[in-house]
């Protein structure tokens, strides 16, 4: 069944049949409860539990290894949230995307051609961010577009596989987490765009800005070439005016469905928004005047009948200003929709009537005083209700996450990749698998994000169905196996080695038991289950701790054997780790 983009965010609990992969198991109303946690923004002033550091750092990162969560313990709670709220230069500002095909991909479609076709693209290893796109003679037209021009796509399946290096990298702060934030709350799609430099502004403008200024990152979104391009503003001129960025602003981005703008409020912001397109000689921003609608743009009572006076030549530019001063002036409407959808990102997707007035109106208020982001971000995170033991391990892991979480676990090493080409493609057999669990980087299924974040009253529960359970349990499997690979290279997990280095006295079977689940599920498991699960896998069934004690002392003194590697290994701590990976309480957060 096919429907239009305002009958997909239109969907209520009514016509729910419009929603797709959604399990016939999952909630059809919200929980009944009384308030789900009676704490508020009180700071806490404990220093932080093992089981603290924990929660605090799965949420603020996307998959902490042990280090991370080491960092954590111990600490006072604003030593931990400053941290993390002051990325280093380094995150910043990471190297960009290169060159990693060493196919010659830039001689069009025929790669046989003799006498070959001179190189158009930039060095293997050497990065195409700030290169020309497209070079002299044969290119045509129809170059720009990347089913035709390979360099394109490549250069765009570049950016994302950097994207998940990036992530399975990633230093110890909330960058990446951010990012991803944002990038769900502008959403965009590279499938439309296809355009790998605008790709590359695009989150470079999302990175640089994403613990900075809201009100500013507005601005940054609304005039970045990417986002003109795929809300179609760059086709917004006068006399023909195009309404699509000036709904999303109001709708999506600002002030949120229903909160009292009109139709007619929405004619008059994209008349504002005229002549706002982009430069195809630079591929950047420009204003350009002719196409801006100079009569006076009229808006409804519920922006105080604002009247914006048309202006004429470059001073047509200056409308965006008073624009952004208008929608800005709704601040109560403004920042409590941002909040929210912060609380339901980092903290939980019920919001009920004791969060609404004790977390989210307080937030609300600092955030308004000047829209910076990270004084809300730091207040939440310090907080009691942000700590209660309620809010922990109660989401569903984002596709990104669950695909990313055993590789930082288990500290995958990708400098041992001995190519460029070969990292890449290692990244991209990744980023294939957040693909099949419905959550590519880069491409969220439309405007409004991933329904995950929005769809009442499923929210979370939409990431696992009957398509993607299933799916979710294979990716484990392929991990295990080492077979994320490309071109013979495996990243197959060392879990004897990881075992040694990480857990404290991996030759009692009760310290390795207690340990690697709480590594593993970042909760704790009752000591029936603990018990059980060392004799059945460390212990093979016998009733003594001596024959997991006597098989890792065996690999550890000759750790070559492959008898002694079958023993403790094969026989023991594989099938352990596959079934501590394949529990409900791994796929939570």
């Amino acid at each position: 069944m096919t429907q239009t983009r305002r009958e997909f965010l239109g969907l209520t609990k009514s016509n729910e049949k419009f929603i797709s992969n959604i399990s016939p198991y999952a909630n059809k109303k919200l929980p009944k409860f009384g308030a789900r946690s009676a704490l508020d923004l009180t700071k806490v002033s404990t220093n932080l539990t093992r089981a603290e550091a924990t929660h605090i750092m799965r949420r603020l990162m996307i998959a902490p290894n042990k280090s991370d969560i080491d960092f954590a313990i111990g600490k006072d709670i604003s030593t931990v949230v400053d941290f993390m709220l002051n990325p280093l230069a380094a995150a910043m500002n990471p190297a960009p995307p290169v060159r990693f095909y060493t196919p010659e991909l830039d001689k069009r479609t025929n790669l046989s051609a003799i006498p070959p076709v001179p190189s158009r693209d930039v060095a293997y290893g050497a990065t195409w961010v700030g290169k020309p796109r497209l070079l002299p003679d044969p290119l045509t037209p129809n170059d720009f577009n990347d089913s035709i021009n390979p360099i394109l796509n490549a250069r765009r399946v570049s950016f994302k596989n950097w994207w998940v290096g990036n992530l399975l990298n990633q230093d110890r702060s909330i960058l990446e987490k951010m990012l991803l934030f944002w990038h769900n709350h502008f959403a965009i799609e590279d499938d439309i765009v296809q355009d790998p430099d605008f790709l590359w502004q695009h989150f470079s403008m999302l990175r640089a800005n994403a613990l900075g200024n809201f009100k500013d990152l507005v601005r940054l979104v609304t005039l970045d070439p990417l986002m003109l391009y795929y809300l179609n503003n760059r086709l917004n001129v006068k006399g023909a005016p195009d309404e699509n960025y000036a709904r999303e602003l109001q709708e999506l981005f600002t002030l949120g469905r229903g909160s009292g703008y009109t139709e007619d409020d929405v004619k008059a912001m994209a008349n504002v928004l005229t002549g706002h397109s982009i430069n195809y000689t630079t591929f950047t921003y420009e204003f350009k005047p002719n196409s801006h609608e100079t009569g006076d743009k009229q808006f409804s009572s519920f922006y105080n009948s604002t009247k914006i006076i048309g202006k004429t030549l470059m001073g047509g530019a200056s409308e965006l200003d008073e624009l952004f001063t208008m929608i800005f002036a709704k601040d109560d409407i403004v920042s409590r929709f941002i909040v929210r959808k912060i609380y339901r990102f980092f903290v939980y997707y019920t919001i009920d009537q004791f969060t609404e007035d004790n977390v989210i109106i307080p937030l609300a208020n600092i955030f308004k005083s000047n829209w910076d982001i990270k004084p809300v971000l730091k207040k939440l995170f310090e907080s009691a209700h942000f700590m209660d033991m309620i809010s922990q391990s109660c989401n569903i892991k984002n596709p990104v996450d669950m695909v990313v979480s055993p590789f930082r676990m288990f500290n995958a090493d990708f400098s041992a990749v001995p190519s460029i080409e070969q990292k890449y493609n290692i990244w991209n057999s990744i980023r294939n698998q957040m693909v099949v669990l419905q959550m590519e980087p880069g491409n969220p299924p439309n405007v409004a994000g991933w329904q995950a974040y929005y769809q009442e009253p499923q929210f979370y529960e939409i990431w696992i169905n009957s398509d993607t359970y299933p799916k979710r349990m294979a990716m484990i499997d392929t991990f295990i196996a080492g077979n994320f690979r490309n071109t013979g290279i495996s990243l197959k997990p060392d879990f004897l080695a990881w075992v040694d280095a990480n857990i404290s006295d991996p030759a009692d079977p009760n310290v390795l038991i207690s340990e690697l689940t709480s590594l593993i599920l970042g909760l704790d498991i009752s000591a029936a289950t603990k018990s059980t699960y060392k004799t059945s896998y460390l212990l093979t069934g016998q009733a003594t701790d001596s024959y997991w004690t006597n098989a890792w002392n065996a690999w550890k003194s000759a750790p070559t054997v492959p008898a002694n590697v079958t023993a403790a290994y094969d026989n023991r701590l594989k099938p352990l780790i596959i079934q501590l990976l394949k529990l409900e309480e791994f796929q939570l957060s």
